[in-house]
């Protein structure tokens, strides 16, 4: 962040920063590292996406989010100050910025959980029947609890390796979806849907709503927005751990979505001249319905999405990153094949 923070002071003095460039990049950043998987990559993007943030806000003036200067709107009176925008430019970039943190630390988390994992499957043979134990008293009594149930014993134990939790959620959808690293709760999509995002979209609502200017349209939207936050907040702090780690890492896809979104935005509006007002209704419509589909996907939890007809693969896409995605998938479409396999020859 220091770093970050004195190249952005320097691009800032020889006038290297880009009044839509940069926020564009910044959104292309946050993106790309909600789905890259390797550990460099995400390493540079964070510092990249600092280096961005820093830049806006030693600018000292509202660049891309000067949506509502005065000098667009013959009506001075009902224009929003251009102190009010400057204060919420900054303060929007600098929450941006302690996102970016979070995100370097959920990737230092990420890499410790890797190591933790390898240091689980040291010395383990693939199933509980070459365990040994130091008294033989203690091995007769364990094998004689588990009895039958050895297959079973070894499958909460595959789970518990892979995913770094054991469940009754994980191990029934284990057999046909990808569920490495599953354990492993990434903030980074809550911080910006529930900082940044959360503060643009609904701080510059009510500030035209007071400056006279807002449509009722966008009343209506930035209140949708705040209370499916509020709610969401409230589901998870009220959910099972596992449940948490699983709502988590959906946030920051749909995170992702919104980013792509938010990307198509700047195109039409630089590209096809769309206005201001319409940019910012189709954001906060965009965000609205990713806020939405996170509360669904919440609400229905790791078991509820199993049983819906694409359930298997929308479950692999939450707990996949990168070209992890892509290799789940040809996984989990062949577990498919076999437990089909499975289920016709028990029918016959």
């Amino acid at each position: 962040a220091i770093f970050g923070a004195s190249v952005g002071i320097v691009a800032t003095l020889l006038n290297l920063g880009q009044t839509y460039g940069v926020p564009a990049l910044a959104c292309l950043v946050v993106g790309s590292s909600l789905v890259i998987h390797d550990d460099v990559c995400r390493r540079v993007m964070h510092l990249l996406g600092e280096i961005l943030c820093w830049t806006q806000v030693t600018h000292g003036f509202v660049n891309f989010f000067d949506l509502y200067s005065a000098e667009e709107y013959p009506d001075k009176d009902k224009a929003v100050p251009h102190k009010v925008t400057q204060v919420l430019h900054l303060s929007y970039w600098v929450m941006t910025s302690l996102a970016f943190c979070v995100m370097e630390v959920d990737r230092i988390n990420a890499r410790s959980a890797v190591s933790e994992a390898e240091e689980l499957r040291q010395g383990y043979q693939g199933s509980i029947q070459y365990a040994k134990c130091s008294q033989a008293a203690d091995a007769a009594s364990i094998r004689r609890e588990i009895g039958t149930q050895v297959d079973r014993v070894d499958h909460a134990i595959h789970v518990l390796l892979t995913a770094g939790m054991s469940t009754p959620a994980l191990r029934d959808i284990a057999h046909r979806v990808d569920i490495e690293h599953a354990a492993f709760a990434e903030f980074t999509g809550a911080v910006f849907l529930l900082g940044p995002f959360a503060t643009m979209a609904v701080t510059l609502s009510f500030v035209d709503l007071f400056y006279g200017r807002c449509l009722w349209q966008r009343v209506v939207l930035a209140v949708m927005s705040l209370l499916s936050r509020l709610i969401l907040f409230v589901w998870l702090s009220w959910s099972h751990w596992d449940e948490q780690r699983f709502i988590l890492k959906v946030m920051n896809k749909f995170l992702c979505l919104a980013m792509l979104g938010w990307l198509g935005l700047m195109f039409c509006f630089l590209v096809f001249g769309l206005s201001l007002d319409n940019v910012f209704l189709t954001w906060l419509l965009i965000t609205d319905l990713c806020l939405l589909s996170m509360l669904l996907f919440a609400f229905l939890g790791v078991r509820g999405i199993a049983k819906l007809p694409c359930g298997f693969r929308i479950l692999q896409i939450c707990f996949s990153r990168g070209c992890n995605a892509c290799n789940a998938r040809t996984v989990c479409a062949l577990s498919n094949l076999a437990a089909d396999d499975d289920e016709s020859s028990e029918t016959e």
